[in-house]
Formats: structure tokens, sequence, C-alpha cells
């Protein structure tokens, strides 16, 4: 966009000497870990882990036809919201249990526990990342109900801070709490810091993360201050998870403008992506050229998933549908406004900004009410993939 998210930034400072900032923890959680830096500036939404809109890939990055993983186990969905909430279902949708992990109440948005880090899931781990600059909160589930805090000692090598993204890209969990590098683990339970996979200069802030199989990232970055880049969003695409990044042409601000605050995402079949917010950009070469489009519902697109057929849009109570990213039709309408959605297991399931309305579909077209987890706090995200354990186990 032109401008910039002042009402929710901080940047990703990578001028300063100091490592990783340390993040607060019990000292019981603590196995003698050295205090480190503070991070001044880290801050992103994450709206869709990648799980949910993973083209399958081999191990070298090239993805096949695209659609979504195939099914290993039990699906679930899982929802983020700020207060360090998170929601599970184990049913498709039509259930919730739901968690706190703070007890504040008020205003969360600019909190230790607002859930701009997102979550990801991937090699039987839920990882969901809170915090609006420092300090900085990891969880990590195996069934999605059950969920711990990351110590400061599961972090190798350095301290952890503020927790600015977190992507899964098909073969590992990446954290970045700032644009030096990423804190990169197969599990999600031990993590050790990598510089091979920093962001390139001019993104101060990561304003979502999305991870992809085949080692593939699709950041919506912004620069508000840094020399040698234009101000404004634009779009950057990692291969080789985060050790590689190009910026492409023809990218318009409008398709990642607020995508932070008021919801939007991106998505990948193939060789194409689509990027949505104010407006829809898509790319059919890897993300190499963009072309933009309005919404197709004319207004704020907040959320973006795949399913068999497709790439699926959410705006407002309306869900669209596009094979190619660049023509979409109207696929129905869900009966409630809603900010995210997610496919797994032939089930699509969508859900209010403040979790209290949940909605459950076979085909996306005709949609009935569920059971809310009645949240009662701003949901930032709702992932989805079949994890080998077993749902809620």
């Amino acid at each position: 966009m032109s401008g910039t998210d002042d009402d929710a930034g901080e940047r990703l400072d990578a001028s300063s000497d100091s490592g990783p900032g340390e993040v607060e923890r019990d000292a019981a959680a603590d196995e003698g870990v050295d205090a480190g830096g503070e991070l001044t500036d880290a801050d992103v939404m994450l709206d869709d882990g990648g799980f949910d809109a993973a083209v399958p890939g081999d191990d070298a990055g090239t993805p096949d036809a695209g659609g979504p993983p195939d099914p290993v186990g039990d699906p679930v969905f899982l929802a983020t919201g700020d207060g360090g909430w998170t929601a599970a279902s184990c049913d498709g949708g039509r259930t919730w249990s739901s968690r706190a992990s703070s007890s504040t109440s008020g205003d969360l948005s600019h909190s230790p526990w607002t859930a701009f880090g997102g979550a990801a899931i991937g090699n039987g781990a839920l990882v969901a990342g809170f915090g609006w600059g420092y300090p900085g909160h990891v969880l990590r589930s195996t069934d999605g109900s059950r969920w711990s805090e990351l110590p400061s000692s599961a972090f190798e090598g350095g301290t952890y801070g503020s927790t600015a993204a977190v992507a899964f890209d098909g073969r590992e969990h990446l954290l970045y709490a700032d644009r030096r590098g990423a804190w990169v683990s197969a599990d999600g339970a031990r993590f050790r810091y990598d510089t091979s996979r920093a962001l390139p200069a001019g993104a101060d802030q990561i304003r979502q993360l999305r991870g992809f199989a085949g080692g593939r990232l699709v950041a919506a970055v912004e620069n508000q201050f840094s020399a040698g880049h234009a101000r404004g969003n634009y779009l950057l695409v990692g291969r080789d998870g985060g050790r590689t990044w190009t910026e492409g042409t023809g990218f318009e601000s409008g398709c990642a403008s607020r995508i932070q605050i008021r919801g939007g995402d991106a998505e990948v079949r193939g060789e194409t992506i689509v990027v949505a917010a104010e407006r829809v950009c898509h790319s059919t070469d890897g993300g190499a050229t963009w072309r933009g489009a309005a919404s197709p519902s004319g207004a704020h697109v907040t959320d973006l998933f795949v399913d068999a057929e497709g790439f699926v849009a959410v705006s407002g109570s309306a869900v669209f549908r596009s094979r190619d990213g660049a023509s979409w039709t109207r696929l129905g309408d869900v009966g409630g406004t809603v900010r995210v959605g997610a496919f797994a297991g032939g089930r699509y399931v969508a859900m209010s900004a403040d979790g209290r309305a949940a909605f459950v579909s076979d085909d996306g077209a005709r949609w009935t009410r569920a059971t809310a987890p009645s949240a009662g706090a701003t949901v930032r995200e709702l992932v989805a993939a079949e994890i080998p354990g077993g749902c809620g186990s």
C-alpha cells in the first residue's frame, strides 16, 4: 500500500549488533540461558501456516500440479487469537476446545500475547507464535489440545526475542524474530539460529509469512525507513527455506495493504501464487511477474486457502473460487461475517473475527453454523492439516 501500518508496527531491526533478544520465562522452565540484548522491533500477522494451502512438492522444491496435501492422519483445525488464545477442532469444525495463555483483559492487539506471530503445522507439531515487540512467546502442541510454552533453553546458540513470523516450509519450522536470520527446527521443539535465512535489506516489517512445500516461502513485507527501496508494501518469494529471496515486478501494494490488521493471505498452487487483501494479485511464474485486479467482492479479502479445485477467497460472508487466481466466481455465502477459513479432510471451516461464530461446509457452497469456541478475543488465524499422532489424542 502507499503509506504504512503505523498502528500495528515495529520494525525488524537489522542494524543492531546484539543477537536475538531474550524472552522472559519462568525460572523453572529455563536451564541456564544467558540474558541477551532486547530486540526493539518485530511484528507480523500470519494468517495460514501454509499446510492448509501447501502444494505437495519434492525435496528439490519443484511442486506438483497442486492442491492440498494428501491425508496422513486425523485432521485438526487450529485457530489462534490475541491473549495467547488457541482453539482446536478434531471433528471437522463442528465443536471446539479452547484455552488462553494470558489472563489479561481488554485490548490485546499490542501486547506480549498478540497473535501476530501466527501458527504453522508440520512434522507432527503445531507451533504458534505470540507477541508484539518484546517479549514474545512460542507455544507447541502435538494434538491441538495440550500446549506448552517453549523455554529459552529450546533456542540453541542464542536467546529468543519477539515473534515476527511463524511458518512451516514442508521440511522445517521457521521463527523470525529479526531480519538477520531465522530460528529453524525440524520438530518445533528445539531451534537453532540460522543467518543464511536472513531477509533482504528493505524488509523493515514482515506483515505476513507463508510456508509451502519444497522450501518455498511467501512474505508480505513493508519498507518504512530503509534506503534503497521504495516505501510501502511489497512481496518477496523465498526458496530453499528462505536462503534466497526474490522480488518480482508488477506487484500492487494494495494486494498486501493492511494485511496484518484487517486480514488477507497468500497461497500457492504449482507456480501460481495469489496474494489478496484490498486487491488481488496473481503470478503464474512463481512470483517473477504479477498482475493485479479488484477484489472479487469489491471489498477486503480477509483470507485465502486452497481446496482440490483451486483457490478459495473469503470476504465478509461471501466465498469465491478461482482455478487460476485471475477469474473468480461466487461459490456460496457462509451466513455470517467471517475473518478466517481453511480446508482439510474434505471439510471447509470458517470463523468470525471474535471467535463467537463458526461455520462448516462439505462443498464450500452450503454452510451450517457450528458450535463456536466463544473466544471473545481477536481471532487472527485458522490453519488446518492432518497430523499423524491423531487430533486431540
